[in-house]
């Protein structure tokens, strides 16, 4: 469906403003039931989903993309094989780590940026060389990265605060030799700078800001700089030339460095991408591609959307809406895009940490929508112990079918056009290691196929216990458990045990080899008592047994 837009609505309060663009045609593309709308002629598709907070991409080596999901404290890699542009598996690169943003490549040499440091992992090997320790923590905490021309690499730390007098490295971008060394202050008074991205003609740094909060809705403006070697950009006494914040009333804000564009307050410039892919119409080469992840705090929400920045003699010229829709009418958002990523075929990649997908813009008319086609879905399953019930497949959440675990089963008269596939019902002791769940694009009078790849573990079975036969005693006498014991089927040892009395009393203890269990202990009172002895294995998997002891008065206490 094709719409006249009226260009970006962007407010903007500098000299240096983003100059409205004329109205365009843009369609509309029905996507995981939304719309996106993109300039007529574009099309949108799902690269990927299921990626809870994905933010950062990176092109790896073979095509592969990388993904930062900061959130899970993981990167990991999409591999779209038989280059359809939907991604077709996924596997983790690393785990464990402190909020990953910042993600770049060096030939196959990968650079990547936690909260608190800058590392490197090199080709086939799985743990990280440290370059740049003890960067300051909390705040913003994203760390974006960069390679330069000059062969060195650019790291941006964004403030501790809303307005404050940070130390340095915050609020700046600092230069580092490729090892992390020579650390150089480059620029600052930049409060929170995400998007960085060298022309790749002048070579110069762009940079995208998000400024101060509570000043309203359109103050201050956000901005997008050309970085310069030794120059302040204001923050935290400035927010322009010449205005200085309520905070630092009297400020000399004549010697900041002024922004190259402004544009709308609180849009929370986040991605920012230089095109050079050959895919886009001529008049995009060299143009500039930014994310707008939105506003918190504004009473009129605004931003969630891709902006695309005209570029004029190397500088910015005008900003026009080119990805828009994942914020709806009444303030809503279903999507929030952060990073971005030119594709060798030329299409533009949207990371989107809200919605946990990724998106594929590309030059095309629309898919048909018309008529219906059949889906194809097939498993493998590898390993042990799997699930004799198989799994469920789930098309867009509302059609199912059970599945074997090495099998395959059509859906058939599926509408034409992109559709969510699910696996669920997968056994605790099972991992599915391709995407999952998978965007597939059903062809209308033909049959799309998807395939999910699962390996199998025996699960950690619990030692048996046998706590021993019941007994009875005369009080006063020491009882001494002597018939316990247990057996692991996985022998995964050593184990801890607890004798639990039946007095609210109890005792434990640990042992490195399986057989038999003892204890002594004192009752006071006659009585029946259920005595349970719980073994747990270094695995946290836990068996109990239980014996009854009768504990009667001594002779001696009758007479």
């Amino acid at each position: 469906m094709a719409l006249l837009a009226h260009g970006c609505s962007d407010s903007v309060t500098s000299e240096r403003r983003a100059h409205r663009a004329p109205a365009i045609a843009v369609d509309a593309i029905p996507i995981a039931g939304h719309e996106l709308y993109v300039p007529s002629g574009f099309n949108v598709n799902l690269f990927a989903e299921g990626l809870d907070g994905a933010r950062t991409l990176a092109l790896g080596p073979g095509g592969a993309v990388f993904v930062t999901l900061s959130s899970n404290g993981e990167i990991v890699r999409l591999v779209d094989a038989d280059g359809d542009g939907i991604a077709d598996g996924m596997s983790t690169v690393l785990s464990g780590l402190s909020y990953p943003f910042g993600l770049a490549f060096r030939g196959d040499t990968m650079y990547f940026a936690e909260q608190s440091a800058v590392q490197r992992l090199d080709p086939g090997a799985t743990s990280p060389v440290m370059l740049i320790p003890n960067l300051p923590v909390g705040g913003h905490i994203s760390r974006t990265i960069a390679f330069g021309p000059d062969n060195l690499l650019y790291v941006a730390i964004g403030s501790s605060c809303n307005v404050c007098d940070d130390a340095l490295p915050r609020a700046a971008v600092t230069r580092y030799n490729l090892d992390g060394s020579n650390p150089h202050t480059f620029a600052t008074g930049l409060r929170n700078s995400v998007g960085l991205a060298f022309h790749p003609t002048t070579g110069e740094l762009w940079a995208n800001n998000n400024d101060r909060d509570n000043l309203g809705d359109d103050l201050p403006p956000e901005h997008l700089n050309i970085l310069r070697d030794g120059k302040w950009y204001g923050w935290p006494q400035c927010y322009l030339p010449g205005e200085a914040n309520p905070e630092y009333q009297g400020a000399d804000c004549s010697g900041v460095e002024p922004p190259a564009l402004t544009f709308q307050a609180h849009s929370a410039p986040l991605g920012l991408a230089f095109y050079t892919g050959a895919m886009f119409p001529a008049e995009y080469q060299g143009d500039a591609f930014m994310t707008y992840h939105g506003s918190w705090n504004r009473s009129v929400p605004t931003g969630a959307k891709v902006v695309r920045v005209r570029v004029q003699n190397g500088r910015p010229a005008a900003i026009d809406d080119f990805v828009t829709g994942w914020q709806l009418a009444d303030g809503s958002r279903w999507g929030r895009p952060v990073g971005l990523l030119v594709m060798p075929d030329g299409a533009l990649l949207v990371s989107d940490d809200l919605g946990g997908r990724i998106w594929r813009v590309s030059l095309g008319q629309s898919p048909s929508v018309d008529g219906t086609g059949d889906l194809s879905v097939t498993t493998a399953t590898t390993g042990s112990d799997l699930d004799p019930d198989g799994y469920t497949v789930t098309v867009d959440g509302n059609q199912s079918q059970a599945i074997g675990t090495n099998s395959s089963v059509t859906f058939t008269n599926i509408s034409a056009g992109n559709h969510s596939v699910a696996l669920t019902d997968v056994a605790s002791n099972c991992a599915v290691n391709s995407a999952n769940p998978q965007t597939v694009t059903v062809p209308s009078s033909g049959t799309a196929t998807a395939s999910f790849s699962a390996s199998c573990t025996t699960p950690n079975q619990p030692p048996i216990v046998n706590a021993g036969s019941d007994q009875t005693v005369l009080l006063g006498v020491l009882y001494a458990l002597s018939d316990a014991s247990f057996s692991d089927p996985d022998d995964d040892g050593p184990w801890s045990y607890t004798i639990d009395w039946g007095d609210q009393s109890s005792s434990s203890g640990r042992t490195s080899s399986q057989g038999s269990l003892t204890g002594t202990h004192d009752y006071l009172v006659p009585g029946t008592y259920q005595i349970t002895v719980t073994v747990t294995d270094n695995q946290g998997a836990s068996g109990s047994g239980s014996k009854v002891l009768t504990v009667g008065s001594s002779p001696a206490l009758n007479r």
